[in-house]
Formats: structure tokens, C-alpha cells, sequence
């Protein structure tokens, strides 16, 4: 996998559906190409939410 790769996900967060920022909510993501990820995510690494090419939040990996 290279650094810059991007790829789509389907979001699901638990409790409030409108998530305000600074906000935290617990969620699932779960990747439509989970391939290309071999040995790339572990326990505590930090995914940033894209739309295009805007950061929209970040995802602390709490269970894989």
C-alpha cells in the first residue's frame, strides 16, 4: 500500500447521528477495498477522514 492511497468506506456511527466538530463518536469503517491494506493497521494508528481531497475528522483504530 502506498502512504497516499485513498479509498472508500462505509461509515457507521453509533449514537448521535449529527456529529458536531470537535465532537468524538464511536463508529465502524469498513473498507470496500480491505486488500490493499495488509499489515497497515494496527491498534491506535489514526486514519484521516476524507471528503475528496478535504479532512473532514480522523479515526483512532480501536479494534480491528
Amino acid at each position: 500500500m502506498k502512504d497516499d492511497y485513498l479509498t472508500t468506506g462505509i461509515h457507521k456511527y453509533y449514537g448521535d447521528v449529527l456529529v458536531q466538530p470537535g465532537d468524538s463518536v464511536m463508529g465502524t469503517i469498513t473498507f470496500i477495498t480491505p486488500e490493499y491494506y495488509p499489515q497497515t493497521l494496527w491498534i491506535g494508528r489514526i486514519l484521516t477522514i476524507q471528503e475528496g481531497s478535504r479532512i473532514v475528522g480522523y479515526a483512532e483504530l480501536t479494534q480491528i
